[in-house]
């Protein structure tokens, strides 16, 4: 049968006696076509018609062949023109008396995103304020198919005007007031939005969703709420790594009253439970804007460096002040900014080298990965100052390369063989960060000098691990990501033309880092 043939199935299918066998034979019909066949003809029929009727009467006897037939159509038609053009059926499938419609309609509408077609969302309002509608408070414990279609509208261009123009922001305002439970993954749809564009901050902002966000800061119940306390400082976190949500965030004074937070904060307190937050949040800031934010909010960082220094069981308080450090660190403004701080600074690296020397699991990444922070720095800003400053924090850490070689090679040195079964995976997790680091520091002059001044780190990096030695193995197999990032080390240190015969002859023992180091230095016009 041809299109035709099947568009006047479809149009006398109302005036049918027998709607169930007819609904039947026609499924069969379009499933007895090839799948090419389907593509052609399918998307030239309107089944505007008999889907009306079949959706009208919502009856559980139509609603197998019913879902067959949407779901062949469906699948092989471009979403955004089925939704663009099929909103009053659509409304249906979300109301239907069988629940997998409605899973049916949020795939067809997860589709249409995934084409990149977002403004089918503009042309139907009216299925886009009942979607939001539907939100309940059991959205706020589960995998809610709304609030995902919702971020996923919001993070496509000018996707947050179709949420928060509209009606439908201010329905979620008021959602999120009528529905506690689920005020938090509004506001996180809301912050996604004013990150996401100066224009989606204003619309946020006429929402009055800014507001509210707010009085999570400093409302009656800022103090006793320390959970929602912290989910309102990272929802500023996520608005205030965009230039525009950082101004916002500026002129409203939330910087100043989070500045001031961190000042008050005494150790030991409840407090311990928001500070976490708010360091990232600062930390954040201070990553993207190092210049403007450590001269607007100059009291944190030197506050913070002062509170490592007290000892106190808080770990996981002292870990997220260290990863702070470490993100003002980022870019070469906020290291000469820490250098300024000496010998304050000191107590952080000496806390540094405290964690590798006798911290747990996670101290011991805390620490590495902080150092990475202290001394990354891209090609262009590898300048004289920087790599004598780098090279000076490094050392004040680990002392020397070796020292990080050994400390890649055995993590928890001492530890009875009889219990390394219990550490295998904190050592492997160390020892993958120890590689990182070891990595990030070939990438700098001074770094790679030091390396290649150890023939047993340079073998180590080329050799494959000893299988009698349970720290190399996980469930009997070597770790893949180790053995990568050794070969990454060896690719950069190759890709250094500069580098002694000796180094190459040692490292070029296995061709494939040979021939991948020769591509770097392709790709980077070297040769």
């Amino acid at each position: 049968m041809d299109a035709a043939g099947f568009q006047s199935r479809i149009d006398s299918y109302a005036k049918c006696k027998d709607h169930k066998t007819v609904l039947n034979e026609f499924l069969n019909e379009v499933k007895g076509l090839s799948h090419e066949q389907r593509r052609l003809i399918l998307p030239k029929l309107d089944f505007s018609a008999m889907f009306r009727t079949l959706v009208k009467w919502n009856n559980p006897i139509y609603a197998e062949p019913f879902y067959e037939l949407v779901s062949l159509v469906f699948e092989n038609c471009e979403a955004g023109r089925i939704v663009s053009e099929n909103e009053e059926l659509l409304l249906q499938f979300l109301t239907h008396v069988t629940p997998k419609f409605q899973v049916l309609l949020f795939s067809l509408l997860c589709r249409a995103i995934s084409e990149g077609n977002v403004s089918c969302f503009s042309q139907v309002p009216n299925l886009m304020y009942e979607l939001v509608r539907s939100i309940s408070a059991e959205d706020a414990d589960s995998d809610s198919p709304v609030l995902n279609l919702l971020e996923k509208i919001i993070l496509m261009p000018r996707g947050a005007e179709i949420v928060f123009k509209s009606d439908i922001g201010n329905s979620l305002a008021e959602i999120m007031c009528e529905i506690p439970e689920i005020r938090f993954q509004i506001l996180e749809l809301a912050s996604s939005a004013a990150s996401g564009s100066k224009e989606g901050l204003e619309m946020v902002k006429n929402c009055q969703i800014l507001e509210e966000l707010e009085t999570g800061l400093q409302g009656a119940m800022a103090h006793v709420d320390q959970v929602g306390f912290a989910a309102t400082v990272d929802c500023y976190t996520k608005i205030g790594s965009a230039e525009w949500g950082y101004e916002e965030l500026l002129a409203s004074g939330i910087l100043s009253k989070l500045e001031a937070r961190v000042v008050e904060y005494g150790p030991g307190t409840m407090e311990d439970k928001v500070m976490p937050s708010i360091y990232m949040f600062f930390g954040a800031i201070f990553k993207h804007f190092p210049e403007r934010a450590l001269k607007d909010c100059p009291k944190v960082v030197p506050t913070v460096m002062n509170l490592i220094k007290i000892s106190i069981d808080r770990a996981y308080v002292t870990r997220t002040e260290m990863e702070m450090i470490g993100m003002v660190a980022a870019k070469p403004a906020g290291k000469r900014y820490l250098a300024t701080l000496m010998p304050s600074s000191d107590s952080v690296l000496d806390h540094l080298k405290k964690f590798v020397q006798s911290g747990s699991a996670s101290d011991k990444v805390c620490s590495l990965e902080t150092t990475m922070d202290l001394i990354v720095l891209k090609e262009e800003d590898q300048t004289d100052e920087m790599l004598k400053l780098t090279k000076s924090w490094f050392e004040s850490i680990w002392i020397s390369v070796e020292k990080l070689f050994q400390f890649c090679k055995e993590p928890f040195p001492g530890v009875n063989r009889t219990s390394i079964p219990v550490f295998v995976s904190e050592t492997v997790q160390c020892r993958i960060t120890g590689l990182k680091l070891l990595l990030t520091l070939t990438k700098l002059a001074w770094g790679r000098h030091e390396v290649c001044l150890l023939p047993s780190l340079l073998s180590w990096l080329v050799e494959q691990e000893a299988c009698n030695d349970v720290h190399f193995f996980v469930n009997g197999v070597a770790d893949a990501q180790v053995m990568q990032l050794k070969s990454d080390v060896a690719r950069v240190i190759l890709a250094d033309k500069s580098i002694p015969q000796n180094v190459r002859r040692t490292l070029t023992i296995n061709p494939q880092v040979q021939n991948d180091a020769k591509k770097m230095r392709c790709s980077s016009g070297e040769i």
